[in-house]
């Protein structure tokens, strides 16, 4: 989905619609002292931009509605630890509570390190929840998603960090495969 971390950990069952294949970000889950302790806390998203409703794709779909399973199987699909007024999180611990961003960017490493100890012959890097956020967004836009739309999706208040942050050129082949789409274009006219 390209959603920010604290963005899909902060969903709860009530941002994913499944009859429409939508999910709406709404708010953003963060763990901060704000002069009450170190606890979790909702904050809107980070700008306006952030407020968004995503279309599912297929493979999006039905992720959430393996998550709905297992959180039926394992008797958390209606869970009622609440940070300021919300519950039924979509993302949980056993504990019931709200998985967090740093749990999220500890399973990506766990998973880093499982692959890695299996002696390949090249090491897989480190990853995070922003690396797979980027990743989507350069991804889209190398198969040529319109860059309003991907925009759109990251919840990016201005076209520019879309465009310079995320879309950035990761090697000479991106450069030398554009220009060979454009020169069959020219080809053709």
């Amino acid at each position: 989905t390209g959603v920010r971390c604290g963005e899909l950990v902060g969903l709860t069952w009530d941002d994913v619609d499944m009859e429409k294949k939508e999910i709406y970000i709404r708010r953003t889950l963060v763990y901060k002292d704000y002069g009450d302790g170190l606890r979790l806390h909702v904050s809107t998203p980070k700008t306006k931009s952030g407020i968004r409703t995503i279309p599912m794709t297929d493979s999006v779909y039905n992720a959430f509605a393996e998550q709905r399973e297992l959180n039926t199987m394992l008797g958390k699909d209606r869970n009622e630890f609440e940070v300021d007024s919300c519950r039924d999180f979509v993302f949980i611990t056993r504990n019931n509570r709200p998985l967090l961003m740093c749990s999220v960017n500890k399973i990506l490493a766990n998973i880093v390190n499982a692959i890695n100890a299996l002696g390949l012959e090249e090491t897989f890097p480190s990853i995070s929840a922003h690396t797979m956020r980027h990743t989507f967004c350069t991804r889209m836009a190398e198969n040529g998603m319109d860059i309003k739309v991907l925009q759109y999706l990251m919840g990016h208040a201005n076209i520019n960090i879309t465009m310079q942050v995320y879309n950035h050129i990761a090697d000479s082949s991106r450069i030398e495969n554009e220009l060979a789409r454009i020169n069959a274009l020219a080809v053709n006219f």
